[in-house]
């Protein structure tokens, strides 16, 4: 019986969706004939009613031009919104979109006017290069003038979209501040490594000296950076160092850490690396029996994967707010995105680098004035 039903069901959705479209492009041909009969009368007066033939083919004339130039700037439409790079700014995209706009315009109304006006009309344009390039400018206005509005349109709206995101954008940074910050100075974090230094001091005087100094170095990096945008990279990678050493002495064997830095050039949002090596020991299991392994590497000049060992921990469910709120940041501050695999048994992370100070145009322009 499934088996009857089912080419019935399959069937029905791509009818539906045919008849949908064939009744959008008829409504839409009815109302670009409509504006192409008004704009020739317009220009033309009463001649293109004094035959049935010269109607039709003016009808024709409207609706190729129009289809051709409302369908045809639809297309790059969405092709420029697929394929550009996100994070990009409104003036950009706008001017981006305007730009592709009237070059397809221009070669749109130059095809069109000289294959078909001949065949419509009996009048080779090209003959006369005034008329084509008047007629061709008056059409060029017109796709400007409307398309001109949509975008102006399109182009505050996103606008004020974009000074909404980044007002949330910065009260979940503020936040997220405040919770690292808290997250680092918490009681049980200072109980955690007061603990570990109480042993210590009475076994290995120099390591005590040493985890106090990591420790001393952990605080003070938590709290210069508080308010800052990016961090050099070497900044970051002194503080992860030092988070990580008060963790090897606390696990011992049951930690394994691994650092490949090319160079210590670029700029990171502060405390993006630690926020990564913290999901991993906060959420996977790390025993002499089986160790968590995490590997800190430089791929290439733009990029840090962060990849550990794939063995959670059961009953550690994590409301994945830290990381969400990570990739944010790098979208709107650096106009690119966090990859994250899990594949293999290894979870892998790949964060950012920004080569300077500058933020993405996406802050800049959303800055809101003082």
């Amino acid at each position: 019986m499934a088996e009857k039903t089912k080419p019935i069901i399959s069937l029905y959705f791509p009818m539906k969706k045919l008849v949908a479209y064939l009744k959008k492009l008829l409504r839409d041909s009815l109302i670009l004939l409509l504006i192409g009969l008004f704009i020739t009368f317009t220009f033309s007066g009463s001649i293109i009613f004094t035959n049935w033939s010269d109607f039709l083919n003016t009808a024709a004339y409207n609706l190729a031009i129009g289809l051709s130039l409302w369908r045809g700037i639809g297309l790059v439409s969405i092709l420029l919104d697929k394929y550009l790079p996100p994070g990009l700014s409104p003036e950009k995209n706008l001017a981006l979109h305007m730009s592709a706009t009237l070059i397809y315009s221009c070669i749109a109304i130059f095809l069109v006017n000289y294959f078909l006006y001949e065949r419509l009309f009996g009048y080779h344009l090209p003959d006369n290069p005034r008329l084509f390039i008047i007629i061709g400018t008056i059409q060029l206005f017109i796709v400007i003038i409307i398309t001109g509005v949509h975008y102006v349109a399109d182009f505050l709206r996103s606008l004020r979209q974009a000074i909404k995101e980044q007002e949330a954008l910065k009260r979940e940074s503020l936040h997220h501040k405040y919770e690292a910050l808290k997250n680092q100075m918490s009681p049980h974090f200072l109980f955690n490594s007061l603990s570990v230094l109480s042993a210590l001091v009475e076994q290995d005087k120099e390591k005590s000296q040493t985890f106090i100094r990591q420790l001393s170095d952990v605080y003070r990096y938590v709290l210069e950076q508080k308010g800052e945008e990016l961090v050099p990279l070497e900044k970051e990678m002194e503080f992860v160092r030092a988070y990580i050493y008060l963790h090897q002495i606390r696990h011992d064997n049951s930690l394994k850490v691994e650092m490949n830095m090319a160079h210590l050039q670029g700029y990171v949002i502060p405390m993006s690396i630690q926020l990564l090596v913290e999901n991993a020991l906060k959420h996977n299991e790390a025993s002499e029996r089986n160790p968590l392994t995490l590997s800190i590497v430089r791929t290439d000049a733009d990029t840090i994967e962060v990849h550990n060992t794939y063995q959670p921990k059961t009953g550690i469910a994590g409301n994945g707010l830290g990381l969400s709120l990570l990739k944010k940041r790098c979208l709107f501050m650096l106009g690119r995105e966090v990859h994250i695999q899990n594949q293999d048994g290894i979870y892998r992370v790949m964060l950012p680098i920004a080569e300077n100070l500058a933020i993405s145009d996406t802050l800049k322009t959303t800055e809101p004035t003082q």
